[in-house]
């Protein structure tokens, strides 16, 4: 079996080698050298204009070796006239060109043809591309015009500037003909200058990007928009129209716009870490929410104006904008929005911030049924923070939001508002939401979370993108010779799992890696990628440490990036988030004074007077279930006095919590407050671990630690099972793929019936469940789950382990 691998390892690295490129200057010598093209060939355009070119590619590349279409010098091939983009077949890249000057499009029927059209096309790319202006005449501005047309799966849209567009017609259009899941990914991308053809909103299908229709909206397309700056953008009331479920929105800045963001078919979307400055615009706002099961969370959401410019008001905008549903709604309809949670947004100078129940239809009657709005916080809001049309329904929720806060309260610090100090909006949150993990900054929220998009004093460094970002981070010219990484450092656990991290750049490069225990699932490539690393178990007894070292191919500008990988020895996190009762600001008995700190120089101190509080205690959050082994914990003057103290575990943060120490006294001799004193946990497994201060020896009683350790002895087989179902590993149950790169785990049995479905981290915490319905296969989205090895259990059957990558 080694020898196998080993061949197949040799085998890619000689062929990553079989890269060609040719210069080519007219269309002549392009059409030559596509039908010439085999993987690893790169095409490259000579500087000048090039009139009424079809750049026309069926091919199929690899994903070690593309084939490359670009440009001498990125912006200075300049596509004019008539000329467009079909690219069939799989892994195709098309970078560096300018679209401009258009003349003599043409028209099928009502229809032009796009700028780029992906048809049955997979794992392609159109990187780093500008289309300026290119529209039809006047006399086709109704003509449907749509200048990306996706069709395939794992494509790619990236890097590119969409400017002045108008007339009829998406700027980028996943039509999603098909059932399956296309995995479209839409990123850094800049849009800005679109104008509607009439009055705002008059007519439709002139959004920005439309992912999916009507017809095929209750299948999942699982398609992802990041990182994407939309400026100046005026059209129809959706500047994003999605159309079919499992999408993510994220990371994406809004500025001097019309329109909203509008689930407008489709169910299980998430909409998370956007910035929308609609600049007091007509007719703008923030999400607009129809359909089921969706997640919108830690947007930061300004200058709403809900009005048309007829100065009537619209039932389609506003902050937040929950619609009613229509009863029996055809798939062009209006469904119920159902089981969906909206938590930590922020809205400032909003008209109306959170709008719940609308009609924009006179029959839509169906209320928002199990709807959760928490944790919200809004700021001079001029008609209505919180508008109830349509009483929710069901076991809907409203928690932990701080309405209207005073002057006070916040502040601009010159990107967007953030809390002060003395804001309410601080530890205010209600509620367990744990996928609620960082702010829109981008920040870890503390074990008491504040309300609103931003964690206060967390100190994150994501800001929304400004006119200077373009070129730079977003848009056409972002990418540039060099090679650039969206990390520069993996830090992998102990028993192995796979990253993910996009590599940046308009180059050729190899991954030069000497490490044994990391493999990356693409080793060489053309243009941007995003690669997933993967490390076996760490069972060397030490921590691993090495660079990865990502190099242009000879014969460019020797453009390289170093990539650190780190492995640990041990489970447990170095950065172990804690709640306490009286230190870090996040205080669960309001009453207790805030006294110095604990950090991990032994300079401050963390302390509280069982005396005078109710409890003295801080728990330290593990981010996973372990087992637990030992605790190392530094006493402040451990040389003068000893401390009575108790420890408790508990695998919820509400409990029910486990004493393991009960009245333990730290020794006071022999010591001093640099001494790590050892204390044994018993094996026990848990989470949280709360240390609770009973006083000390002197006449002072407070307890006062300085630092503390926790220790874990993980084996990565460990799963934790009911005593009445010891399953053990078989062999009969396949999953495919594995890892499982897009979410989607496939399992089947060879022996029984599948009727219940389990999925374990290699901790013993079970992270999923479902029916497995008595079939002897089934489909699961897994894309939930954090990147990492797990264990699936197939109740009376058995358990089989897979990666998640």
């Amino acid at each position: 079996m080694s020898k196998k691998i080993f061949f197949s390892f040799i085998l890619t690295s000689i062929l990553s080698t079989a890269v060609t490129a040719q210069m080519v200057t007219n269309a002549s010598e392009l059409n030559s050298a596509i039908n010439s093209a085999t993987p690893g060939s790169t095409i490259i355009l000579a500087d000048g204009i090039w009139n009424n070119v079809f750049i026309d590619i069926d091919k199929n590349g690899s994903a070690d070796n593309p084939i490359t279409i670009t440009s001498q010098n990125p912006g200075s091939v300049l596509m004019t006239g008539n000329s467009r983009v079909y690219m069939e077949g799989s892994y195709l890249t098309v970078s560096g060109l300018v679209f401009q000057d258009a003349e003599n499009l043409i028209v099928d029927d009502d229809v032009i043809e796009p700028v780029f059209e992906l048809r049955r096309c997979d794992n392609c790319k159109i990187i780093n591309n500008k289309i300026d202006g290119y529209n039809g005449t006047e006399a086709q501005k109704t003509l449907k015009f749509k200048w990306i047309l996706a069709d395939g799966q794992n494509n790619e849209i990236a890097f590119n500037s969409f400017l002045n567009k108008w007339g009829v017609g998406s700027i980028i259009n996943d039509n999603r003909n098909s059932t399956e899941p296309d995995y479209l990914r839409i990123h850094h991308n800049y849009f800005a200058g679109r104008r509607p053809i009439n009055e705002l909103n008059e007519d439709n299908d002139q959004d920005a990007i439309r992912i999916g229709n009507s017809g095929t909206s209750l299948f999942d397309s699982f398609t992802e928009v990041y990182d994407n700056y939309f400026y100046d953008h005026a059209g129809e009331i959706e500047v994003i129209s999605n159309k079919s479920g499992q999408n993510k929105y994220y990371n994406n800045t809004f500025r001097d716009y019309s329109g909203t963001l509008t689930l407008r078919h489709g169910n299980n979307c998430e909409v998370y870490n956007n910035f929308f400055f609609a600049d007091d615009n007509y007719s703008s706002g923030g999400v607009r929410v129809i359909g089921e099961g969706h997640k919108i969370y830690n947007n930061y959401i300004e200058g709403i104006n809900s009005f048309k410019p007829s100065g009537s008001s619209s039932n389609a905008t506003g902050g937040i904008n929950v619609s009613n549903g229509r009863e029996d709604t055809e798939l062009n309809g209006y469904f119920q929005v159902k089981n969906t949670e909206i938590l930590h947004n922020t809205f400032v100078n909003c008209d109306y911030a959170l709008r719940i129940g609308t009609q924009v239809k006179d029959d839509l009657f169906l209320e928002p049924e199990n709807l959760v709005v928490a944790n919200n916080i809004t700021y001079n809001t001029s008609l209505n923070h919180n508008q109830i049309i349509t009483e929710p329904s069901g076991n809907s929720i409203s928690e932990g939001n701080v309405f209207e806060l005073a002057d006070s309260d916040v502040m601009d610090n010159g990107s967007l508002h953030v809390l002060t100090n003395v804001s309410p909006a601080i530890g205010a949150a209600e509620g367990n939401y744990p996928y609620v993990i960082q702010d829109i900054l981008g920040a870890t929220r503390d074990a008491f979370k504040d309300a609103g998009a931003e964690e206060y004093g967390a100190n994150g460094s994501r800001l929304p993108y400004e006119a200077e970002d373009v070129g730079t981070f977003v848009g056409f010219g972002a990418v540039s010779n060099s090679i650039d990484l969206s990390t520069d450092a993996l830090n992998f656990g102990v028993c192995g799992s796979s990253i993910s991290f996009d590599l940046i750049t308009s180059v050729e490069w190899t991954i030069e890696n000497d490490l044994s225990w990391v493999s990356f699932d693409i080793t060489s490539g053309s243009g941007s990628a995003r690669i997933t690393a993967t490390t076996i178990e760490n069972e060397s007894g030490a921590d691993r440490i090495g660079d990865i070292i990502i190099n242009e191919v000879a014969g460019g500008d020797d453009a390289s990036a170093l990539l650190s990988v780190v492995q640990s020895m041990i489970s447990i996190p170095l950065e172990i988030p804690i709640q306490s009762t009286t230190s870090m600001g996040t205080q669960d008995i309001p009453e207790v004074s805030e006294e110095n700190a604990y950090n991990d120089d032994l300079s401050n101190y963390w302390t509280g007077n069982p005396d005078t509080e109710t409890e003295v205690s801080i728990t330290f959050d593990l981010g996973d279930s372990f087992l637990l082994t030992d605790i190392g914990i530094f006493f402040w003057k451990a040389d003068e006095r000893s401390t009575t103290f108790s420890m408790e575990i508990a695998e919820d943060a509400d409990g029910p919590f486990t004493t393991v120490l009960d009245n333990h006294v730290s020794a006071d001799s022999g010591v001093t407050g640099e001494t790590e004193q050892i204390f044994s946990l018993s094996a026990t497994t848990g989470r949280y671990v709360k240390f609770i201060g009973h006083g000390n020896s002197s006449s002072t009683n407070w307890t006062s630690i300085a630092n503390v350790n926790i220790y874990g002895d993980i084996d990565c087989d460990f799963i934790v099972l009911s005593n009445d179902d010891k399953s053990e590993l078989i062999d009969d149950i396949t999953l495919f793929p594995n890892p499982s790169l897009n979410g989607v785990l496939n399992i089947s049995s060879e022996s029984k019936p599948i009727e219940k479905i389990e999925i374990y981290s290699v901790t013993g915490k079970k992270v999923f469940t479902t029916d497995g319905n008595g079939r002897f296969s089934t489909q699961l989205d897994i894309k939930e789950l954090d990147s990492g090895v797990y264990l699936v259990k197939l109740k009376g059957i058995g358990l089989v382990r897979f990666i998640k990558a």
